[in-house]
């Protein structure tokens, strides 16, 4: 899908189903001298990386990110407690895979130093 699609189809649907966003987006194009369509544009990008770096993860770990960090996943974001009582384990077990998967994702990003 080329960028021109994106923006010509799916940007009219997000204007029609979430007007406040773009309210908020426009104003931040501005301030930053930039278009609606680079940040969009930008957005992609880095969905993409990060759905780039997900790929290194093994499904739990996946899991417990998207648990813990909810805009990967449903908006939500939950403690480590309620992320392990989703996932069947103990809060230290999550604790244990969402570092793992952390550490993963900053070598993948060739980041250095400690979490």
């Amino acid at each position: 899908m080329g960028k021109g699609e994106y923006t010509d189809g799916k940007v009219k649907v997000t204007i029609r189903l979430n007007p406040e966003l773009v309210k908020k987006t426009k104003h931040y194009a501005i301030e930053h001298h930039t278009s609606l369509q680079n940040l969009i544009e930008r957005a992609l990008e880095l969905k993409q990386r990060l759905d780039h770096l997900l790929l290194s993860l093994s499904p739990r770990e996946e899991k417990v990110l998207r648990l813990r960090y909810g805009p990967l996943g449903d908006g939500q974001t939950r403690t480590l407690r309620r992320a392990a009582a989703s996932l069947g384990g103990s809060h230290e077990l999550v604790r244990q895979i969402e570092m793992r998967a952390l550490r993963k994702i900053k070598r993948a990003l060739g980041v250095k130093g400690r979490l």
